[in-house]
């Protein structure tokens, strides 16, 4: 069984919780729109091949600096393979 440190502070009361219930920045037929509301369902987001929505899986353990190695290779090195410039396109 994997980690859900998200949904376990979310359920906890801990901290106080937004929900967003409007899309603004994905495109109709955009599968993050697609999967964030499986996820709001309480379903298990799934890759799907040649999209904008992908999984990236590390191993368990934990190993925070691995994580933190994985994000920023996805943020960085997957993205400008696939022609999408983070620091472009990204507003914060």
């Amino acid at each position: 069984m994997g980690w859900n440190i998200l949904r376990d502070v979310i359920a906890s009361g801990a901290i106080p919780v937004a929900r967003l219930q409007q899309i603004r920045r994905q495109g109709p037929g955009s599968q993050i729109t697609v999967q964030a509301h499986a996820v709001n369902q309480g379903n298990t987001p799934q890759s799907v091949p040649d999209s904008d929505f992908e999984i990236v899986e590390v191993p368990e353990g934990g190993d925070p600096e691995l994580m933190c190695r994985v994000a920023l290779r996805v943020a960085t090195e997957d993205m400008l393979a696939r022609g999408f410039d983070p620091l472009l396109r990204c507003r914060c």
